[in-house]
């Protein structure tokens, strides 16, 4: 047995799925690194934008989004190149028509993201399938400076949320109803 004495209070989790947020709602984010990936054996390339959350109860988080910046497929790619324009305008880029270099996307401005929670399909090696919760930013935004509301927590698991408990409200007895007088029928 080796002694460590670590004290590990402000480090990270690491790993698949160490970051996911179980909620759904507007996060502060700042872009925090970005890769080039080709996928093997294709021309398909794919830019990895690694998002930060700065404020809030989930400050620290990492959120990515993969975009297919050069792809066989001409929606996905075309997709992927809206979304960089958009991400580009938000931040604050000088020119979000003209992209040079990824370095050009670091260091500007915060924006907030709308994160939604998913399940995500991963093959394994041996061909299997293995499922991950995960986040996606569904919407870039501009940040103003007003940090946004607490995102709404979510459940992937198929299991039903705890019943939040109630505080007994006393109850008034209601009146007890008298007869309504039906009116008369004047042909009858």
């Amino acid at each position: 047995m080796a002694k460590l004495g670590l004290d590990l209070t402000n480090n990270k989790l690491v790993g698949q799925g160490a970051d996911f947020i179980a909620a759904q709602g507007d996060l502060v984010y700042q872009i925090s690194e970005l890769d080039l990936k080709q996928k093997e054996g294709s021309s398909n390339i794919g830019l990895v934008v690694r998002c930060e959350v700065i404020e809030g109860r989930y400050k620290g988080c990492v959120t990515e989004e993969y975009l297919n910046i050069a792809h066989s497929n001409e929606d996905a790619e075309r997709i992927s190149r809206d979304t960089l324009k958009t991400i580009a305008t938000v931040i604050g880029h000088p020119n979000p028509n003209i992209i040079n270099d990824t370095d050009e996307l670091l260091n500007l401005k915060p924006f907030i993201g709308r994160i939604v929670a998913v399940k995500e399909k991963v093959k394994q090696q041996d061909g299997s399938f293995k499922f991950y919760n995960k986040n996606r930013i569904k919407k870039f935004m501009e940040f103003n400076g007003e940090v946004p509301a607490e995102p709404t927590p979510v459940n992937l698991d198929n299991t039903p949320p705890a019943a939040p408990e109630q505080q007994a409200v006393p109850t008034q007895q209601a009146a007890p109803q008298q007869p309504v007088a039906q009116p008369s029928n004047p042909w009858g």
